[in-house]
Parts: C-alpha cells; structure tokens; sequence
C-alpha cells in the first residue's frame, strides 16, 4: 500500500515459492518466502510498469525474499500464536534485518499467517517516484495473508543434542510448482540455525 496525499494506492504481488522448518521449542526458523518483483498490479498499467522498472528495477533484481532466522514466542500447533518473526528481507538485491509481528492461526494441518509491515523504499535506495505535482510516501506498506500447510519432519534432532526436538515445515499452499511437498533439506538448514 503506497499514499500520496490525494490517495492510497493498493496493490497485489504474487508469490513465487514459500518453505519454512521451524522448532517450537528453540523458536529457530529457517527457509524463504519469494515474491516475483515484476508481478506488481496496482490496478494501473503505466504504473505497473514504471514501479518495474524504474523502482524495483525488476529485470536486475528478480525476487524479494524473506528468510526467517527465529520467533519471538513459539508458535502453537494448534490455535492462535503472536509472535514477532525476525529475518532478512532481500528487496532491490539488498538484504536487510527485520522484525514483523505475526498473528497465525493452526488448526489440524493448516496454518493462516498474516502481518504487515513497513519497507522505506527509498532510505533502502530506491528512486522515489515523486513528481513536481504529486508527491509519494517515502515508506510503502506490506500486508500479507498466506495460507499453507504444517507436517512434522522425519527424523528431526539437532545434532548437539541427545533429545529429540520435533521440527516442523510450514508450505505455503499454491506457492511451488513441485506441488505441496516441503523440502526436507530445510530441516538441516534450521540446525544449523540452531547451532
């Protein structure tokens, strides 16, 4: 969601993949949610293209991703959780550490996951497309709501420990062209998170 002072002007991107593993007793998450940057519809063409283009500058820098490094709370496998999750946003070939509040809500295998938070484009480098007669927000608005579903992974210790901790994989639904298998190499990638 980006405002100028005449309006707001909402927009949808598509998401391209998402795979999460996470461990709810160590709160670590490993994995990543990839949107395709040149998706952007705002609903105007000529915009469209110009966000594409000149601010996103999609055909150098593809994707934005997150990747998650940890929650502040555990997240429960059954009912609601609120957590803060912390990672790397990777947006305009540059990662950057952030924290996004999360509310997610389980039940049985599904998980709803929504939040928002804000991306100052232009103290990140990208170009503002203010003009002499219209003047843009610095800061643009990111709402999501993503919808996946949970498994417990095969096999999951951490290899420091002699107790087993049940890790968990988190697929976003319609998001992998491979179906909604989880990668199980995600588990690996959370231990060492872990440590």
């Amino acid at each position: 969601m980006l405002s100028d002072v005449l309006h707001t002007v909402h927009g949808d991107f598509r998401l391209k993949e998402g795979h999460l593993a996470f461990d709810p007793q160590t709160k670590a998450m490993a994995g990543s949610i990839i949107v395709d940057s040149s998706s952007g519809k705002s609903g105007s063409t000529a915009r469209d293209k110009r966000m594409t283009r000149d601010i996103l500058e999609a055909s150098r820098f593809p994707e934005m991703l997150f990747n998650p490094i940890g929650s502040s709370e555990s997240i429960a496998l059954s009912g609601t959780s609120d957590v803060d999750v912390t990672g790397s946003f990777v947006i305009h070939g540059q990662a950057h550490k952030i924290t996004i509040p999360v509310h997610v809500q389980t039940s049985q295998n599904q998980v709803i996951a929504t939040g928002q938070f804000l991306v100052p484009y232009v103290q990140w480098g990208m170009k503002n497309p203010s003009t002499f007669l219209l003047k843009l927000n610095d800061k643009v608005e990111i709402h999501f709501n993503a919808v996946g579903h949970i498994k417990a992974a095969a096999n999951a210790a951490v290899p420091s420990s002699e107790d087993k901790v049940r890790i968990y994989l988190l697929c976003i639904d319609g998001a992998s062209a491979s179906g909604n298998d989880c990668p199980t190499e995600l588990v690996q990638n959370l231990r060492f998170c872990d440590g």
